[in-house]
């Protein structure tokens, strides 16, 4: 409960109720993924109950999205045959259905009249928890019921082991489970309790508008492995139930919303009280009231801001009672603007921290007076303790004042002592100590005792240095009169130096202007040399340049030498190729007379045209 009182986020409850022993821990174990691991709710294999009552799991979760915190909530099962009877399972189930945001209800197998019947807590609901006819911002009157029925939670029918295929009675179409759940409670049955499962049925539909189903099939195979379940992790479990697991956790942490109580998102800690105040009325055998619980709430709420407010101011008192303190070594000032500035600041957001509370609760605050009057009683007593502090801060803040004043007088006093001993005089720290004086005692918050000390303090001081003063002056006046003779000796002494540097300084005029004619004379004697090697250079360049004209009609001409007995050199090869050529030819004519063959062929030719003619 501890962890749920320091939660001031906004806050979703999930909860789960049901007959015993049909596996509840274990499934919000799975939703928290605490699957074969120590931790968790208890699961246990044997005939008897592991949850006694409600248990809170201690490690938040935080939703994506938003700020709001996750919590489970397991309950002792219903029909336990330990303790359970008609009224504890009634206080149970009220409770539960009272700290919810989202309701899980756990059955096995299907939707039947065994676990509607279950379900008849909910036709007694009404007669678990009271409520006042009128609590809504417009003051008009609603019946038990509807008030009811805003603040039940999201239901969320669970069938476990489900292995049945959804399809419509009538159309034998299949169906989604929340379409299963609406025809199963939309049907009416005849026999006998049928008019009391009737009942349940719709007193579900009337205080559990926002409803759903969810079907699973059964976690897993072996019946070894069933009795071991704390210890099977979640990827030894059947895949179709990881599946039907992973969006049923899916559809809880995006779509839940903040738990809501009078139309107000309620934080851990506002929950906390109600808790509180609910658990005590049931033990005291009493039935929650609604709105009793609610304007106890709200006045909490109400005395906590006021802490809150009370706690900015009192920490700016401590801050500063700490540099007040008598004890402590004054070394710096505070301004009195920047003390004024900072107490205003803080007495601006007490007051506004206050009126948060009533901001929150607009709509409760405009129909019940007894919340207004209490805020008034508080927004009172925090304006009065505020002036209480103040007044504190400004006696400190006097006080501070003064011991820092004089010991800065202190400080310039003993410089002016020091000058005094010494046969000196400062005129500086003699204007410090006096703007001091003036400053300090001027302007000092202290009380009127103080004021007049202090008083007294800078004129002690001031006439002992003013008698100071006055023999200090009688010494300066003989001392001036012995300055005056000798400082007219060091001004004729100065004049002789003078008249003498004078006239070294006019022979030095006249050398350095010696000096500078000499100089320009050369430097005409230079400007002519530079121009008659200007004129040389250009010579030079106009020689170059026919040279080079020179050089080139050379290099022309014995390229055209070189090309011509180039030429003759290519007609003198290609005549004595020729004549190689035709040498050959008279060889081979020779060679071709002289051979018999050739005597014989020119023999029949002639004789061939002999006959032809």
């Amino acid at each position: 409960m501890e962890m749920l009182k320091s939660i001031k986020e906004e806050i979703i409850v999930v909860s789960i109720v049901g007959k015993a022993r049909t596996g509840k821990s274990f499934l919000l174990n799975t939703l928290l993924e605490l699957n074969g691991k120590a931790e968790g709710f208890e699961v246990d294999s044997t005939i008897n109950s592991c949850t006694k009552g409600i248990w809170i799991w201690g490690n938040v979760k935080k939703r994506d999205g938003n700020n709001a915190k996750i919590i489970f909530i397991d309950s002792e099962g219903t029909s336990s045959i330990d303790r359970s009877t008609r009224t504890y399972d009634s206080k149970i189930f009220a409770l539960v259905v009272l700290m919810s945001s989202m309701f899980l209800y756990n059955t096995t197998s299907n939707i039947d009249e065994q676990g509607i019947s279950e379900l008849s807590l909910a036709a007694h609901l009404s007669n678990s928890i009271a409520v006042d006819s009128k609590l809504n911002s417009n003051n008009q009157s609603e019946t038990k019921d509807s008030i009811l029925s805003e603040l039940a939670p999201k239901f969320l029918w669970v069938i476990r082991d489900f292995s049945l295929e959804k399809v419509h009675p009538d159309t034998g179409e299949l169906i989604s489970s929340k379409e299963y759940l609406e025809i199963c409670l939309s049907k009416k049955i005849s026999g006998k309790n049928s008019n009391e499962n009737n009942i349940i049925r719709e007193n579900i539909i009337k205080y559990f508008h926002d409803r759903d189903c969810v079907t699973l099939g059964r976690p897993i195979d072996s019946e070894d492995d069933l009795k071991n379940l704390k210890k099977v992790a979640f990827s030894q479990l059947n895949p179709e139930f990881k599946s039907d697991i992973l969006a049923m956790k899916s559809e809880i942490y995006k779509h839940s919303q903040s738990k809501r109580f009078q139309g107000k998102k309620l934080t851990g800690a506002s929950l906390f009280e109600l808790i509180n105040i609910f658990v005590k009325t049931i033990n005291e055998g009493g039935v929650p009231n609604i709105s009793n619980a609610w304007e106890s709430v709200i006045m909490n709420d109400i005395n906590d801001h006021y802490q809150k407010a009370l706690n900015i101011y009192t920490a700016l008192e401590k801050e500063y009672s700490d540099l007040f303190r008598p004890e402590r070594k004054v070394t710096e000032s505070i301004p009195y603007e920047e003390l004024v500035k900072r107490l205003t600041t803080a007495k601006k957001e007490s007051l506004l921290c206050l009126l948060q509370v009533k901001m929150m609760n607009r709509d409760a605050f405009s129909f019940n007076k007894r919340y207004n009057i209490h805020f008034e009683d508080r927004r009172n007593s925090l304006v009065l303790e505020i002036k209480k502090i103040n007044k504190r801060l400004f006696l400190g803040y006097d006080s501070f004042c003064e011991k820092l004043n004089e010991n800065i007088l202190r400080v310039h006093a003993k410089e002016i002592e020091r000058d005094i001993s010494n046969r000196t005089f400062n005129e500086k720290n003699y204007l410090n100590f006096v703007d001091a004086e003036e400053k300090y005692c001027g302007s000092c918050k202290a009380e009127l005792s103080g004021r007049k000390a202090l008083s007294m303090f800078c004129n002690s001081l001031l006439n002992m240095v003013q008698s100071a003063l006055e023999s200090i002056e009688a010494n300066l006046s003989i001392a001036f009169g012995k300055k005056h003779n000798e400082n007219k000796v060091i001004m004729d002494d100065l004049d002789f130096q003078m008249d003498s540097e004078s006239n070294r300084v006019s022979t030095l005029t006249e050398t350095v202007n010696s000096q500078e004619n000499r100089i320009a004379n050369k430097m005409r004697d230079f400007e002519l040399n530079k121009k008659e090697i200007e004129q040389m250079q250009e010579r030079i360049t106009e020689i170059e340049e026919r040279i080079n004209i020179k050089k080139k009609a050379r290099d022309a001409k014995i390229a055209a030498i070189k090309e011509q007995e180039r030429l003759e050199q290519e007609r003198e090869r290609e005549r004595k190729l020729e004549e190689a050529r035709k040498q050959a030819e008279a060889e081979k004519n020779n060679e071709e007379e002289d051979d018999p063959a050739h005597i014989q062929r020119r023999q029949r030719n002639k004789e061939k045209k002999e006959n032809c003619n």
